[in-house]
């Protein structure tokens, strides 16, 4: 993977973690050997740390996004729900009720079917649940604070809409708009099940929030 992938993520103000990716498994087996949350002390990125890990991650494949507000990913986890219509059914509200707010956000699919769609808004700050299934397993949830994204071009995911350069600031209304019609789909009504932020996925202690 060149280098140049990193460079234009950082360039649109995103933080892109390089890994070596195993295809067999689907999991990451590699992260830079560094610990540091590739920001400087002002907020903004530093691409030395990226530039550093690059030469010396060998079998750089993969790219995982650190995500920081006001970038933020709506999780589409569709295989811990039998509903499987569910981010089809969201799209749709969506676009019936403001289809204008589609060409401010990115999509892609991920390597287990699910969805992962980013945006950009200055109210986030941190991890939501916004829908459970009737098992209490997380389904669509509001994903950043520095948590872990694993993204395109990463071997299973794939942009189906837009692409990273193409996310703009939402307006308070189509923030809502898209976290309202994903709880819409929440199996629960329990405050402390949308509050219970289980970890789903293990990283290495310097890349958790």
């Amino acid at each position: 993977m060149d280098i140049s992938t990193f460079s234009d993520l950082f360039s649109i103000g995103l933080h892109p973690v390089p890994l070596v990716w195993n295809t067999e498994t689907k999991q990451a087996e590699i992260y830079p050997d560094h610990k540091t949350d590739i920001r400087s002390i002002d907020g903004k990125p530093n691409f030395e740390d990226i530039t550093r890990w690059f030469a010396n991650l060998r079998g750089c494949n993969a790219v995982a996004l650190k995500l920081y507000p006001p970038f933020f990913m709506l999780d589409f986890d569709l295989k811990n729900d039998k509903r499987k219509n569910i981010y089809d059914d969201w799209l749709n509200i969506v676009s019936s009720t403001n289809d204008e707010v589609l060409r401010k956000i990115c999509i892609e699919k991920t390597r287990s079917g699910g969805y992962h769609v980013y945006a950009k808004f200055k109210g986030v700050d941190h991890k939501k649940m916004l829908a459970v299934s009737e098992d209490k397993r997380e389904v669509i949830s509001v994903y950043t604070g520095g948590l872990l994204s694993f993204c395109y071009p990463t071997p299973g995911y794939e942009l189906i809409h837009n692409d990273f350069i193409d996310i703009e600031e939402l307006t308070q209304d189509e923030f809502d708009l898209l976290c309202s019609a994903a709880s819409f789909f929440n199996a629960h009504t329990s405050d402390d099940i949308l509050t219970n932020e289980k970890k789903i996925i293990n990283y290495p202690a310097e890349y958790e929030n």
